[in-house]
C-alpha cells in the first residue's frame, strides 16, 4: 500500500512461558491431541494478528484450548543462557508418563506379548497395500 516499516519483535518473556507450556503439554496430552494443537497454532496466531479476535473460528479455538488444557499444570525448570532456553526438568500431576510402562525392567507393567500383537493389527492396512502392489506382505 506504500507504507513501509522495519520492525523487530523481541519477546523473551512470552517465549519462555511458551516453552514451559509446551513442555507441560508434552506431558499431559496424548499424541494426536498434541499434534492437532501444534498443527493449528499458526492459524490461531494469524487470526489474532489480523484482528479476528471475535471471529467464530477464534472463539472455537479458545474453547478447544480451554478444554484440552484444563489439566495444564506442573513445574518446568529452565536454564536461560545466551538467548537460548534449556529444559532441565518437568513434572505434572497429570502426566501421562508412567515409568512402569516405559521400561524394560523386570518389574515393568507393559505386556510385551500384547505389544507384538498390536503391531500386527496396526500394520494390517499396510500389509494389504503391499499385497495389492505385489510386494508380498504375507507375514
Amino acid at each position: 500500500v506504500g507504507i513501509k516499516s522495519r520492525e523487530l519483535y523481541e519477546q523473551p518473556a512470552p517465549e519462555i512461558l511458551d516453552k514451559a507450556l509446551r513442555e507441560i503439554e508434552s506431558l499431559i496430552l496424548d499424541r494426536e491431541s498434541l499434534h492437532f494443537k501444534l498443527s493449528n497454532n499458526q492459524k490461531y496466531a494469524d487470526l489474532v494478528y489480523y484482528g479476528y479476535w471475535f471471529s467464530p473460528l477464534k472463539e472455537a479455538f479458545d474453547e478447544f484450548n480451554k478444554s484440552l488444557l484444563k489439566n495444564a499444570t506442573g513445574e518446568v525448570k529452565l536454564k536461560l543462557y545466551k538467548g537460548n532456553i534449556y529444559v532441565l526438568g518437568r513434572k505434572s500431576p497429570y502426566s501421562l508418563y508412567d515409568y512402569k510402562l516405559a521400561t524394560y525392567d523386570k518389574e515393568d507393567a507393559f505386556d510385551h506379548i500384547a505389544g507384538g500383537k498390536f503391531t500386527l493389527v496396526w500394520g494390517l492396512p499396510l500389509r494389504q497395500i503391499g499385497k495389492i502392489k505385489g510386494m508380498g506382505g504375507n507375514k
